[in-house]
């Protein structure tokens, strides 16, 4: 989305949506929008939700524009003379499929809050582990879940069999092969991670990222699993695959 902030001391913002992109709004001013632009008036979830939501000082219902056919216009005026300021919000504040959302700070997920370059890991269930990359920066939670692996070659392959079966990757089933570390817990399990590796920098020679030094063919993207609860942050476009 792009947007502009025009005139004073009444301003208007003025947004330009890409095809199919969708905006939240909390309040109204809403002064004009293209004729390809929906608006849908919602309660953001569930009615405890909304009440939720209204309690903690929020709106109690939401409004949803989204550019159909095409590129979409949409304006908001103020109510009031003053100055619109433009705030980027961390994606942590934002998503609520984030453990800190709205800077909820916890002993679970005061690693959110590391210097980038940091693991947080957590247990889920009480029983898979699932490792994520700090990203931004200190005091700022956002991480990136890595949900998937391929091993590099036959001995990170043999190692990573034995971690999780206990056998080599000769005894695997072709099930077990094919699913070796297609999910967080898996991946975790046979790297030998756990909650005592949390808050590790990523910096150091235990546990480090590399470059591979080549850009992907393609890198696909699309909506994040295992969330429903997470309300708009359903449908962010954050989850990426090879």
């Amino acid at each position: 989305m792009e947007y502009k902030i025009l005139g004073e001391p009444l301003p208007v913002v003025e947004c330009q949506l890409a095809p199919g992109e969708r905006m939240i709004t909390e309040k109204g001013s809403m002064c004009w929008m293209s004729p390809n632009m929906q608006m849908e008036t919602n309660a953001g979830g569930s009615l405890g939700k909304a009440f939720g939501r209204m309690f903690s000082g929020e709106s109690m219902f939401q409004n949803v524009y989204t550019a159909q056919g095409g590129p979409g216009m949409i304006s908001f005026a103020a109510s009031f003379p003053g100055s619109i300021r433009a705030i980027q919000l961390a994606p942590g504040r934002e998503d609520k499929a984030c453990h800190a959302y709205n800077y909820r700070r916890t002993p679970r997920t005061e690693t959110l809050f590391a210097p980038p370059g940091t693991a947080y890991i957590y247990l889920i269930y009480g029983l898979h582990h699932c490792l994520n990359l700090v990203t931004e920066e200190e005091n700022e939670p956002a991480a990136v879940l890595l949900r998937a692996g391929v091993p590099l070659s036959p001995a990170d392959a043999e190692c990573c069999a034995q971690r999780r079966f206990g056998h080599s990757y000769e005894e695997l089933a072709p099930a077990q092969r094919k699913n070796l570390l297609n999910g967080p817990g898996k991946l975790c399990q046979a790297l030998s991670l756990t909650r005592a590796q949390d808050g590790l920098s990523l910096l150091g020679n235990e546990l480090y990222v590399l470059d591979a030094g080549e850009d992907p063919a393609h890198v696909y993207t699309g909506k994040r699993i295992g969330i429903d609860y997470a309300q708009e942050a359903i449908d962010f476009p954050w989850r990426f695959w090879l």
